[in-house]
């Protein structure tokens, strides 16, 4: 990479990157970035903006590798520009000479103890309710590139409403599934409706509790409230005596025939899900593997059970093989899994191609739990803390099982 020489300087990657985003590669001299100290604030700041949270963990006045960060990166016109599109920035600094407000300095080492920060620099991306989205470890001079590369896919990777147009479709999931159906209805010709619908729809609590336990459908008028969907819904209406009007938002459990929630105008994010998150059906599961973690995080909290996941190589690694077919394949483990736990596949394949959201969330999740190699089984509860660690044992499921017995009822150590 070439090394820049002025705030306009060559970092022709980035740009690039920025361009690709849809902004503007210009050599137009850019605000700073804007970085806060206090964490609440932060907070505040990105559930206003609905933006996700960027904590810089780093030794300004002594260590050489934060500071290649900031000059390559965080102090460039095409990173200030991109940030301030999407982030909340959050400076949580360990300085041996400056010195700090008392608040600052116990907050930055609640922090580093909170997120496990084990070296400097580190930068942790949060949602606005605090939950870790990504992370990047470490930085060398030149990594700029590689480094905006990861940052974006970290951003990116944010969970997104699994929305269905048809209310038949969903009504008939949310049976099948034993799942409650989110219905929402808004007016796209009218910008409040539009906006107060894209805050609903874009919540990452509400789209994590939703994934998992609702079928959610969407219909935008006057556009999807036409043909079969409208006479759908008044069907609804009629059944569960629901206002029959725009703007409304309505969570039913379809099999109980019960309404759980129901608002005559679109309510914040934070209403819906504290009004449905403790009255949900319980949802059903099959033991099947799952590629997201968010996902099978609230599978787990509302079954109250643990998470396995299986960091493998499936298309490469031997080991990886062998404990898919002599445990994992086996009618004993599913038959455990499907009662006792909820299982995640997170594959780093060389010949498969996944999704970039998934690539960004299994490359987050390997560095968030230390895992050196492959096959590497962890053992989590549902707040995400681990319980403890596995891998390939001889002799079939009936061995694994019982150590995992061991790990997930605490006899094992963690």
């Amino acid at each position: 990479m070439v090394r820049t020489t002025g705030r306009c300087g060559a970092w022709a990657a980035v740009a690039a990157v920025v361009v690709a985003a849809g902004l503007a590669a210009t050599c137009v001299e850019a605000s700073p970035p804007k970085w806060q100290t206090l964490m609440a604030k932060a907070q505040d700041e990105a559930r206003a903006q609905d933006k996700l949270i960027l904590l810089n963990f780093t030794g300004s006045d002594w260590c050489p590798y934060c500071a290649e960060l900031k000059r390559e990166v965080l102090d460039m016109p095409a990173f200030a520009e991109w940030a301030d599109r999407n982030l909340v920035l959050l400076q949580v600094d360990f300085p041996r000479k400056a010195r700090q407000p008392t608040a600052v300095k116990n907050q930055n080492e609640r922090l580093k103890t909170e997120l496990k920060i084990e070296s400097l620099p580190a930068v942790v991306f949060l949602d606005r309710e605090g939950h870790e989205v990504g992370r990047i470890p470490g930085y060398a001079a030149g990594e700029g590139d590689a480094w905006m590369e990861k940052a974006r896919a970290i951003v990116g990777s944010r969970p997104r409403l699994e929305l269905s147009e048809s209310l038949a479709t969903g009504v008939g999931q949310a049976r099948r599934e034993g799942k409650a159906l989110l219905l929402i209805v808004s007016n796209s010709r009218d910008a409040d409706s539009a906006a107060k619908a894209a805050a609903l729809t874009g919540n990452a609590e509400l789209v994590r509790l939703a994934n998992a336990r609702m079928v959610s459908v969407h219909l935008k008028s006057p556009e999807g409230l036409r043909g079969e969907n409208l006479t759908r819904r008044r069907e609804l209406a009629r059944r569960y005596g629901l206002v029959d009007q725009l703007d409304t938002v309505a969570v039913i459990d379809v099999a109980g025939e019960k309404v759980l929630y129901t608002s005559d105008s679109l309510p914040a994010p934070e209403d819906v899900v504290k009004a449905v998150k403790d009255v949900l059906p319980v949802p059903k599961y099959d033991g099947s593997w799952l590629d997201d973690f968010a996902k099978a995080q609230s599978l787990a909290a509302a079954l109250n059970r643990p998470m396995l996941l299986d960091f493998t190589g499936s298309d490469w690694c031997p080991w990886c093989v062998k404990l898919d077919n002599e445990i994992f394949s086996t009618q004993q483990f599913k038959d455990y899994a499907r009662e006792k736990l909820v299982l995640v596949k997170l594959d780093f394949p060389q010949s498969k191609t996944l999704a970039p959201a998934t690539v960004a969330q299994n490359r987050t999740l390997a560095t968030k739990y230390s895992v050196r190699g492959y096959p590497t089984v962890v053992i989590l509860d549902a707040s995400g803390t681990q319980l403890g660690r596995m891998g390939y044992m001889e002799g079939g499921p009936e061995p694994f099982l019982k150590k995992l017995a061991g790990i997930t009822q605490g006899k094992a150590q963690k």
